[in-house]
């Protein structure tokens, strides 16, 4: 093995060395923001069509803004932070009687958004579950609400829950979606909600049964943490590994001083 026994550190050595400290920073926070702007039809993938059913692959292991599946390509926003390799979705709608699926796409008219995911009428809650592989957790930092057919509705509740436990909870809900008004409610979690499984929770069971199906969801925002996302907590900040590489620098240039003397 060679060995190196210079006394002095070249302006190019400690200029690697930071490199080096640099290399092993963790890479930059992933989130994905689920769109729903498109179905499949026949097969194949189209543009949303209204009355629709979500497709239970769309969000699922998202790692570009475009994503080749089977009969297209599905689209996904980001916001510039990366994506999601690690975590898969489930859409469904909460009925009174068997709890079975009950959820569909539709392209306007709640407030200002445009295709949208809602529940069915009588189907009590809309549900968003997102799923972790071992070792990474779902991060869920916002989503916007608007009611149909542009009007605004007060709703039971938005919960989010962990796997063992409520993560959030805001009782009697203001959904916009009037004309002359904000056309959304928006939520936004400066400090993300974090659990390997993760589930939204749209519970309007406070409205009649026939209206159940005017409240939908847009512009699901949820990162990763763990592998391919957020840093482990035990690993240095770049900040912080940027401070300790100008301490490693500051005591070459020192030996480096200290030898030459």
């Amino acid at each position: 093995m060679t060995r190196f026994h210079n006394t002095t550190t070249k302006p190019l050595s400690a200029a690697l060395l930071v490199l080096a400290v640099t290399a092993g920073l963790p890479s930059q926070a992933a989130a994905t923001i689920l769109t729903f702007d498109q179905i499949r039809l026949g097969g194949q993938v189209v543009p949303t069509i209204s009355g629709n059913e979500v497709e239970q692959d769309y969000g699922d292991r998202v790692t570009a803004s475009t994503m080749p599946v089977s009969g297209g390509t599905f689209t996904y926003g980001n916001g510039g932070e990366g994506f999601t390799p690690g975590i898969l979705a489930e859409y469904f709608g909460a009925t009174a009687s068997n709890g079975a699926p009950a959820s569909a796409l539709w392209e306007d008219g709640y407030g200002d958004l445009e295709n949208v995911y809602f529940g069915d009428q009588r189907s009590q809650s809309l549900n968003i579950r997102l799923t972790g592989d071992a070792g990474v957790n779902v991060r869920l930092y916002g989503f916007d609400l608007a009611g149909w057919p542009t009007t605004d509705y007060v709703i039971a509740a938005v919960r989010v829950i962990g796997a063992t436990q409520l993560l959030f909870e805001q009782t009697d809900v203001l959904v916009h979606g009037a004309p002359g008004g904000p056309g959304r409610t928006t939520f936004a979690f400066a400090t993300p909600l974090e659990a390997n499984a993760l589930q939204i929770m749209i519970d309007y069971a406070n409205l009649d049964g026939a209206l159940q199906d005017n409240i939908g969801i847009d512009n699901i925002r949820f990162g990763q943490s763990g592998p391919d996302g957020d840093p482990d907590p035990n690993v240095p900040e770049p900040a912080s590994a940027a401070l300790c590489g100008s301490a490693v620098v500051a005591w070459l240039v020192r030996r480096s001083t200290y030898a030459g003397a």
